[in-house]
């Protein structure tokens, strides 16, 4: 499971606009690109490869337990080459 962020090698962006946080946040690990984001409309977090206009790889609730949310992570991220 991803415990930790390397930040010498792994980036964190968050978005802002007007000077205020936006709802995305792109995460850079071990290169590759994706983006967290909130869909208002689905009510969940999630998780695409690259850029914003992709479909997302896993969403994550406010109903899932934590483990559940790591479990649905780690699957996604492995899934996207990224070892975990």
């Amino acid at each position: 499971m991803i415990e930790l962020i390397d930040f010498e090698r792994d980036v964190v962006e968050v978005f802002e606009r007007n000077g205020e946080i936006a709802r995305t946040t792109w995460v850079t690990l071990q290169g590759h690109r994706m983006v967290f984001t909130y869909s208002y409309s689905k009510k969940r977090i999630l998780l695409k490869p690259e850029n914003v206009r992709r479909n997302e790889v896993v969403s994550f609730g406010w109903n899932e337990s934590k483990n559940q949310t790591l479990n649905s992570l780690n699957s996604a991220l492995r899934q996207m080459g990224i070892k975990c």
